[in-house]
């Protein structure tokens, strides 16, 4: 579909999960076009759905929402250094995009590609109506022409996926710096704000402190007060630095399991969800280290954790909507009818079983959980609670500050046995769980003590 453009129709950029300057290809390419062709460029932020699920909570809660309100804000302040306001759509809905369109008439559209369905979705509508889209690709290590097979055959065992990558020496691409060279900002009309329910984000307005910070027994390391926003590019750098300099990726490996340690876990995942930090970024980081310093079991292992991230995506761009439904990627599986009162009890931290209540207490007060409370909480859901995984998923999207679409609904289906685990799903067993990893009680005191309900 062709269509005539008005005098001053801007290059788009749409910031969808890539809420930084650092490391973006796409944000350059944009703003190439729009100098080279002496166009305005815009810069549009679509914040994560607000519709409530199936099961009638939110799908972006309080607290997450909050996260990607201060991961938006460190954005507003880097575009104002640039000379840009970044405008924020109110949804993704077909009315609000239609509105878009016609109010600003895009010569094109430059993303980072999220390659979960309902993102994707937004993209096929913007291209049905003659949008030109260009997308630069998924936000993973590799590019797809860099990779030892198609996308259409990535394999979907993790273990194939990394030897295949190891085994190819293919060298990540080194992150791209933040661009230079910036066009003139594209004019709404007036009053075009209002009407459209469109918003300017404040580049000055404070973070929700409180809400962000939770709990005070939460094991998140967050930056001093005055390093807000939380979660902007600024603060995700420097947590990175703050991370290797402090020697807690040599001991990644040993650490990764403990349960209430700020520093066990990178928590690289808190700013890879919003695209606050880039994962090029963080593996030149690592690697920037390891050169200096060595390399260890540890930074192995945050290699080893990026590739899984990777490879979820992978995935999704292969299977896209078949890995939501009730039976994921397995050929056929029982209906799970849902207990309601079950469901309360395990979102609510009441199941009777202490590991799994306080993992859901600190679920619910914090906005996270360490690794393997995830795996132990998911597995209590689906294998003792004999829950349906897309109730599970959906409660984690709703709380977790790092949720990332591709990563959650991988592990919910690896672990009830519907996605690619070789050994068709993993139960962990909360007693064992509890002895091996909370064996004097410390974790389970912390958050299940009476006066501590959240």
């Amino acid at each position: 579909m062709s269509r005539s453009l008005p005098l001053g129709a801007p290059v788009v950029h749409l910031f969808i999960a890539d809420l930084r300057l650092h490391d973006h290809a796409a944000l350059h390419a944009g703003l190439a076009q729009a100098l080279a062709e002496g166009r305005p460029w815009l810069a549009l932020w679509l914040p994560p759905p607000a519709q409530p699920t199936p099961w009638g909570w939110p799908r972006t809660g309080a607290r997450r929402l909050a996260w990607w309100h201060s991961a938006a804000h460190g954005l507003a302040q880097g575009l104002a250094r640039h000379g840009h306001p970044l405008w924020c759509l109110p949804d993704g809905t077909t009315a609000t995009l239609q509105a878009w369109i016609s109010a600003c008439s895009p010569a094109a559209v430059h993303v980072l590609e999220v390659p979960a369905p309902e993102e994707r979705a937004v993209l096929q509508t913007l291209v049905a109506w003659g949008i030109p889209v260009h997308r630069h690709g998924i936000g993973t290590l590799h590019e797809a022409a860099d990779l030892p097979f198609t996308p259409e055959a990535v394999p979907t065992v993790f273990t194939a996926f990394r030897q295949a990558v190891e085994r190819a020496h293919t060298p990540v691409p080194g992150p791209l710096p933040v661009p230079t060279r910036w066009p003139a900002a594209w004019q709404p009309a007036e009053n075009i704000a209002d009407r459209l329910g469109w918003r300017c984000l404040d580049p000055q307005a404070p973070d929700d402190t409180a809400l962000l910070a939770g709990d005070a027994r939460h094991a998140l390391p967050w930056p001093p007060a005055d390093e807000a926003p939380w979660g902007g590019e600024a603060a995700a750098l420097r947590h990175l630095q703050r991370y290797l300099d402090g020697g807690h990726a040599r001991r990644y490996k040993a650490t990764r399991n403990h349960l209430a340690d700020p520093w066990g876990s990178s928590h690289w995942s808190l700013w890879l969800a919003t695209g606050a930090l880039s994962p090029r970024q963080a593996l030149a980081a690592l690697r920037a280290h390891e050169a200096a310093h060595g390399a260890t079991d540890g930074t192995y292992w945050l290699w080893f954790e990026l590739l899984w991230r990777d490879h979820f995506r992978w995935l999704h761009r292969r299977f896209g909507a078949a890995l939501y439904r009730a039976r994921g990627l397995a050929p056929h599986a029982p209906p799970r009818p849902l207990d309601p009162q079950r469901l309360a009890r395990w979102m609510q931290g009441e199941t009777g079983c202490d590991i799994v209540d306080a993992g859901m207490r600190e679920l619910a007060a914090s906005g996270y959980l360490s690794n393997r409370m995830r795996q132990i909480v998911a597995s209590y859901w689906l294998h003792e609670l004999q829950g349906d995984w897309r109730v599970g998923a959906a409660w984690f999207e709703a709380q977790l500050l790092d949720h990332d679409p591709c990563s959650n609904t991988g592990n919910w289906l690896y672990i009830a046995g519907l996605g690619t685990d070789p050994r068709g799903g993993r139960r962990f067993d909360p007693r064992k769980q509890a002895a091996q990893h909370d064996p004097d009680g410390a974790y389970r005191r912390r958050w299940l003590a009476p006066d501590t309900r959240p």
